[in-house]
Protein backbone atom coordinates (compact mmCIF):
# COMPACT_ATOMS: atom_id res chain seq x y z
CA UNK A 1 0.00 0.00 0.00
CA UNK A 2 1.41 3.38 -0.98
CA UNK A 3 0.98 6.52 1.12
CA UNK A 4 2.56 9.93 0.71
CA UNK A 5 2.63 13.13 2.75
CA UNK A 6 -0.44 15.33 2.38
CA UNK A 7 0.26 18.40 0.23
CA UNK A 8 -1.67 21.66 -0.07
CA UNK A 9 -3.04 20.53 -3.44
CA UNK A 10 -4.73 17.55 -1.72
CA UNK A 11 -6.77 19.57 0.75
CA UNK A 12 -9.93 20.16 -1.31
CA UNK A 13 -10.29 16.44 -2.11
CA UNK A 14 -9.56 15.43 1.47
CA UNK A 15 -12.00 18.02 2.76
CA UNK A 16 -14.74 16.49 0.58
CA UNK A 17 -13.82 13.00 1.79
CA UNK A 18 -13.90 14.19 5.39
CA UNK A 19 -17.33 15.78 4.85
CA UNK A 20 -18.70 12.48 3.55
CA UNK A 21 -18.05 10.87 6.96
CA UNK A 22 -19.58 13.49 9.28
CA UNK A 23 -20.71 12.85 12.07
CA UNK A 24 -18.29 9.93 12.51
CA UNK A 25 -15.48 12.34 11.64
CA UNK A 26 -15.84 15.88 12.89
CA UNK A 27 -16.66 18.60 10.38
CA UNK A 28 -13.87 20.97 9.40
CA UNK A 29 -13.00 23.62 6.87
CA UNK A 30 -10.03 24.10 4.57
CA UNK A 31 -8.10 26.41 6.91
CA UNK A 32 -8.46 24.06 9.86
CA UNK A 33 -7.55 21.04 7.78
CA UNK A 34 -4.45 22.86 6.52
CA UNK A 35 -3.55 23.77 10.13
CA UNK A 36 -3.83 20.12 11.15
CA UNK A 37 -1.56 18.99 8.32
CA UNK A 38 0.99 21.73 9.09
CA UNK A 39 1.08 20.75 12.78
CA UNK A 40 0.89 16.98 12.34
CA UNK A 41 3.51 14.46 13.34
CA UNK A 42 2.04 12.20 10.64
CA UNK A 43 -0.23 13.19 7.73
CA UNK A 44 -0.52 10.78 4.83
CA UNK A 45 -2.88 10.08 1.95
CA UNK A 46 -3.12 7.66 -0.93
CA UNK A 47 -1.98 8.82 -4.38
CA UNK A 48 -5.67 8.99 -5.39
CA UNK A 49 -6.58 11.02 -2.26
CA UNK A 50 -9.28 8.48 -1.34
CA UNK A 51 -7.96 7.79 2.16
CA UNK A 52 -6.01 9.81 4.69
CA UNK A 53 -4.89 9.91 8.31
CA UNK A 54 -3.68 12.90 10.32
CA UNK A 55 -2.04 12.50 13.75
CA UNK A 56 -0.91 15.30 16.04
CA UNK A 57 1.95 15.28 18.56
CA UNK A 58 1.76 16.47 22.18
CA UNK A 59 2.39 20.15 22.80
CA UNK A 60 0.24 21.34 19.92
CA UNK A 61 -1.99 24.38 20.49
CA UNK A 62 -5.06 22.47 19.38
CA UNK A 63 -8.63 23.49 20.23
CA UNK A 64 -10.03 19.95 20.65
CA UNK A 65 -11.18 18.93 24.15
CA UNK A 66 -10.53 15.29 23.21
CA UNK A 67 -6.92 16.12 22.38
CA UNK A 68 -6.62 18.06 25.66
CA UNK A 69 -7.93 15.01 27.54
CA UNK A 70 -5.17 12.87 26.02
CA UNK A 71 -2.50 15.48 26.60
CA UNK A 72 -3.44 15.73 30.28
CA UNK A 73 -2.64 12.02 30.66
CA UNK A 74 0.40 11.31 28.49
CA UNK A 75 3.58 13.03 27.35
CA UNK A 76 4.73 10.87 24.43
CA UNK A 77 1.79 10.09 22.19
CA UNK A 78 0.40 10.61 18.72
CA UNK A 79 -3.26 11.64 18.59
CA UNK A 80 -5.21 10.45 15.55
CA UNK A 81 -7.25 13.54 14.83
CA UNK A 82 -8.95 12.25 11.71
CA UNK A 83 -8.96 9.32 9.39
CA UNK A 84 -11.20 8.64 6.43
CA UNK A 85 -11.26 5.86 3.86
CA UNK A 86 -13.58 6.17 0.85
CA UNK A 87 -16.39 3.63 0.71
CA UNK A 88 -15.05 1.86 -2.38
CA UNK A 89 -11.95 0.95 -0.34
CA UNK A 90 -13.76 -0.40 2.73
CA UNK A 91 -12.80 -3.97 3.52
CA UNK A 92 -9.66 -3.82 1.36
CA UNK A 93 -7.13 -3.25 4.16
CA UNK A 94 -6.47 0.44 3.49
CA UNK A 95 -7.41 1.59 7.00
CA UNK A 96 -5.31 -1.19 8.54
CA UNK A 97 -2.37 -0.24 6.32
CA UNK A 98 -2.64 3.44 7.28
CA UNK A 99 -2.63 2.54 10.98
CA UNK A 100 0.23 0.06 10.64
CA UNK A 101 2.34 2.65 8.79
CA UNK A 102 1.57 5.19 11.53
CA UNK A 103 2.43 2.68 14.28
CA UNK A 104 5.76 1.81 12.64
CA UNK A 105 6.80 5.43 12.13
CA UNK A 106 5.74 6.51 15.61
CA UNK A 107 7.45 3.56 17.32
CA UNK A 108 10.64 4.32 15.38
CA UNK A 109 10.54 7.91 16.64
CA UNK A 110 10.06 6.92 20.29
CA UNK A 111 6.35 7.58 20.67
CA UNK A 112 4.90 5.40 23.44
CA UNK A 113 1.25 5.24 22.37
CA UNK A 114 -1.22 6.20 19.70
CA UNK A 115 -4.52 7.66 20.90
CA UNK A 116 -7.88 8.47 19.36
CA UNK A 117 -11.56 8.72 20.15
CA UNK A 118 -14.47 6.90 18.58
CA UNK A 119 -18.10 8.00 18.64
CA UNK A 120 -20.41 5.96 20.84
CA UNK A 121 -23.24 8.53 20.60
CA UNK A 122 -24.00 8.80 17.74
CA UNK A 123 -22.91 5.17 17.57
CA UNK A 124 -20.11 4.01 15.30
CA UNK A 125 -19.84 0.27 16.06
CA UNK A 126 -17.78 -0.48 12.95
CA UNK A 127 -15.10 1.97 14.08
CA UNK A 128 -15.13 0.65 17.65
CA UNK A 129 -14.65 -2.90 16.32
CA UNK A 130 -11.88 -1.79 13.93
CA UNK A 131 -9.96 -0.05 16.71
CA UNK A 132 -10.23 -3.09 18.97
CA UNK A 133 -8.85 -5.26 16.14
CA UNK A 134 -5.98 -2.78 15.78
CA UNK A 135 -5.06 -3.22 19.46
CA UNK A 136 -6.70 -0.14 20.98
CA UNK A 137 -8.33 -0.32 24.40
CA UNK A 138 -10.82 2.05 25.96
CA UNK A 139 -9.08 4.33 28.45
CA UNK A 140 -11.97 6.67 29.21
CA UNK A 141 -15.20 8.27 28.04
CA UNK A 142 -15.99 11.90 27.25
CA UNK A 143 -19.36 13.39 26.53
CA UNK A 144 -21.05 16.68 25.87
CA UNK A 145 -24.19 17.96 24.16
CA UNK A 146 -22.82 16.86 20.75
CA UNK A 147 -22.31 13.21 21.73
CA UNK A 148 -20.18 10.71 23.60
CA UNK A 149 -16.84 9.26 22.61
CA UNK A 150 -14.77 6.33 23.79
CA UNK A 151 -11.24 7.54 24.46
CA UNK A 152 -8.86 4.87 23.14
CA UNK A 153 -5.13 4.16 23.21
CA UNK A 154 -2.69 1.60 21.91
CA UNK A 155 0.78 1.19 23.41
CA UNK A 156 3.61 0.87 20.92
CA UNK A 157 6.59 -1.46 21.28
Amino acid sequence: MEFRPIADGDLDDLLALNASFVPHVGPTNRDRLAWRVANACWARTTPERDAFLIALPPGTAYWSPNYAWMEARWRRFAYIDRVAVAGHLHGRGVGRALYEALFADMAASGVERVTCEVNTRPPNPASVAFHHRMGFTRVGVRGDAKGTVAMMARRLP
